[in-house]
């Protein structure tokens, strides 16, 4: 098999989906950020790390000398 004998899988060009267009399109409203909390709001952006408010992980475990 050589290079200009490959062939794209199906699937490869998938539309993104299209949000914040209106009720009508079916994907408007909250636009698939859910009803409230940190993550609904305009501009969140929240660390792959942030655990809630709960001690983090890193500071759970005990110090290693």
């Amino acid at each position: 098999m050589l290079v200009h004998e490959l062939k794209k899988s199906t699937g490869f060009n998938k539309k993104a989906k299209v949000l914040g267009r209106g009720n009508s399109s079916g994907k408007g409203n909250y636009s698939g950020k859910g009803l409230k909390g940190q993550a609904a709001r305009s501009g969140a952006s929240i660390p792959a790390w942030f655990e809630g408010g709960q001690t983090p992980l890193i500071r759970r475990l005990p110090k290693l000398r």
